[in-house]
């Protein structure tokens, strides 16, 4: 793994208010290096809130967050990675493909692919995955990994960026004790071994957890309720009058206590703000009016030292002394007194000795850009994951055996038309029917499998895994192909059967058409699926929207009312059917009925031909059935289906780039 520098995360009077409720209020805390701190409280008390503060993912109404006594910016909040309580994957794909596939968006272009394959499994001996690296991620309805395994792929896609600073929601929620035990070591291990500040909330940790962790922050409805070393937490307790019962888990007892009445809530807190007047406290977390005077109490070249560390009276640079005389980061009030003579110059964290061995010094490039490779790159990759995700689920046993069986039913129904006048019908009802039946197979596709990869997507683009534009293009690259096999296998099979044509260049461009207007209703799915979160009522408007358009398709009426004639020119069905419509007409010749027929072509002299010699005129056929009186031919028809599947993608992407942004909460 390569060298990161060691950041200190300081946060002090973290307030946020929503509405009339105080969500947090004067939230203090200090994480440091090689250590974890967990972060403790009932339910609503505002660990997740905190969380997302930290990580940047949630604005604050006051307060300050600094690391290693520097503002965040945008540059240092890539040093932090946030592993969600969710374990959100693409279903389909191996733990090890999703891995790779972070680790090809997430790290630098121009890193050698053979660094980066080692970076991946520096990381999975790291977290003890070998097991499991060749078993899918799994969903609801297929058996994958299990809940240790996906929530150590998470952390495994969060550390490929070597960050710094890592903060975990409730990693061992769901997980049995053995498990979430194994799982907290290694992440101890691993801050230990590789000097990251970890900071994770967690839920009722069993004892042995409970004491892995260094220091405490215990929340009671937004408040601080306890801060300082895992440790001293029972003597604290003990000392309002709290204590914790012989042979009883201590990170029981205090949230017990802390979901108690609320005038045990208020001793506790209570008790809890005294703590910033002890001499332990951290200085650079105490109030303003501590902090002078304790300033007052040092000389003037000691006091102008701490003045110049570029935080004034907060003493944010303030470190524990050390052999070079320096300090780092552990002063205490008590200390202060005893080394005054310590504190010369400017004190802070020095990162040139580690910068140039960093991925920030070797590819400062990347680091300075706003995403980490290329559009081409990511374009590349994200194709071939969506290809390898989307492949089992399109090309299913039971969705090619559908397929197939309503084929050959329709084929049979169909068999051997032949083109005469009694058949007409028949012949437009086939064809008409191959025109929504494939559309409603590609609809239903994207009405149940985007909201899945809407949820991925949403995770990624927060953590600024990719371009919107690159993910959009490569979807349609790998899906679209995949969803018109199926189609294209329908058409062909009922085709042949029921030999409609047997000119091939009439059965590509008939072809052509129906996959047209299958593109533009997966089109139209997304982008309902895009605009409309709830998966149900996203299918009511999909499959309302498509019964109305095939209603209006020129199939069943052909003469409406005049005030609803607009129907046909906004049906896309109408304009594909029509198509289809004109490129049969106009490549096969119909034999007029046996007996008497409906078309004045069959008539010669006003008297019906007794053999079925004659064929009906195709311009009465294409007048009766096509829109060419109105001046729309098969070329008109085609350029407004394939501009509105233009119109159906772009609305997409527009629905995804500006309306349903990812939220940071």
């Amino acid at each position: 793994m390569a060298q990161t520098p060691k950041y200190e995360l300081v946060f002090r009077d973290i307030s946020l208010q929503i509405g009339k409720q105080n969500i947090l209020s004067h939230v203090n805390g200090l994480a440091k290096p090689g250590e974890m701190m967990a972060i403790m409280g009932p339910s609503g008390a505002g660990k997740t809130t905190l969380l997302n503060i930290l990580a940047g993912r949630q604005s604050m109404d006051s307060g300050t967050l600094t690391m290693n006594s520097k503002p965040i910016t945008k540059q240092l909040r890539r040093k932090i990675s946030f592993v969600l309580q969710n374990d959100i994957f693409l279903s389909q794909l191996t733990c090890w493909e999703t891995i790779w596939y972070t680790a090809l968006l997430r790290l630098p272009g121009s890193m050698p692919l053979e660094e980066k394959k080692k970076r991946v499994h520096d990381i999975i001996d790291t977290l003890d995955m070998r097991k499991c690296l060749k078993t899918k991620v799994g969903d609801v309805g297929h058996r994958g990994l299990s809940g240790g395994e996906r929530k150590r792929t998470t952390i495994a896609c969060e550390l490929l960026t070597n960050p710094s600073l890592m903060l975990l929601d409730e990693p061992t929620s769901g997980l049995d004790s053995s498990t979430a035990y194994s799982l907290c070591s290694a992440i101890k291990a691993y801050a230990r071994s590789s000097g990251k500040t970890v900071i994770m909330t967690i839920h009722q940790p069993s004892s042995k957890i409970f004491n892995m962790f260094n220091q405490l922050l215990l929340l009671c409805e937004g408040k601080v309720a306890y801060y300082g070393e895992v440790q001293h937490c029972a003597k604290f307790f003990e000392g309002i009058s709290l204590p914790c019962p012989p042979n009883y888990n201590l990170a029981d007892h205090i949230l017990d206590q802390v979901k108690e009445e609320r005038e045990v809530r208020e001793r506790i807190i209570q008790r809890a703000e005294k703590q910033r007047e002890e001499a332990w406290y951290p200085v650079r977390l105490r109030s303003d009016r501590d902090t002078v005077e304790v300033v007052s109490e040092l000389g003037h070249r000691e006091t102008q030292a701490l003045l110049n560390t570029g935080d004034g009276l907060q003493l944010s640079n303030m470190c524990d002394k050390s052999k070079n005389g320096k300090l780092n980061g552990n002063v205490t009030h008590t200390e202060i007194k005893l080394y005054p003579k310590a504190i010369e110059g400017k004190v802070e964290f020095d990162e040139s000795t580690f910068y140039d061995d960093t991925d920030e010094g070797r590819f400062r490039k990347e680091y300075n850009a706003k995403w980490p490779t290329s559009f081409w790159n990511q374009y590349c990759v994200l194709t071939k994951r969506s290809f390898w995700q989307a492949l089992p689920r399109i090309l299913s046993k039971w969705h090619i055996i559908q397929v197939i069986v309503v084929a050959i039913m329709g084929g049979l129904l169909w068999l051997n038309m032949s083109p005469s006048e009694e058949r007409l019908t028949d012949r437009h009802g086939l064809l008409f029917f191959g025109v929504v039946y494939c559309c409603f197979l590609t609809l239903i596709d994207a009405m149940l499998s985007f909201p899945a990869d809407r949820t991925v997507l949403n995770k990624e683009r927060l953590a600024g895994y990719y371009r919107l534009s690159a993910y959009y293009l490569a979807k349609l690259t790998s899906d679209l192909p995949l969803v018109l096999i199926l189609p294209a296998t329908h058409i062909t099979i009922t085709y042949w059967m029921a030999f409609i044509n047997p000119n091939f260049w009439v059965f590509l461009r008939i072809m052509g058409c129906i996959l047209l207007s299958s593109a533009l209703s997966h089109s139209m799915s997304m982008a309902y699926s895009a605009l409309i979160l709830k998966m149900h009522i996203s299918i009511m408007f999909c499959t309302t929207t498509m019964l109305l358009l095939t209603l209006s398709g020129g199939f069943y009426a052909k003469s409406v009312p005049f005030w609803l004639e607009w129907l046909k020119y906004a049906s896309f069905l109408q304009h594909s059917y029509s198509a289809i419509l004109n490129i049969d007409l106009n490549s096969i010749d119909i034999r007029c009925a046996e007996g008497s027929s409906s078309y004045p072509s069959c008539y010669s002299n006003g008297t019906q031909s007794t053999n079925s010699s004659r064929y009906i005129s195709r311009e009465e056929l294409l007048k009766e059935y096509t829109m060419n009186t109105e001046g729309l031919h098969e070329g008109h028809h085609i350029s407004i289906v394939l501009l509105v599947t233009i119109a159906a993608m772009a609305s997409t992407y527009i629905i995804l780039r500006f309306i349903r942004k990812p939220h940071l909460t």
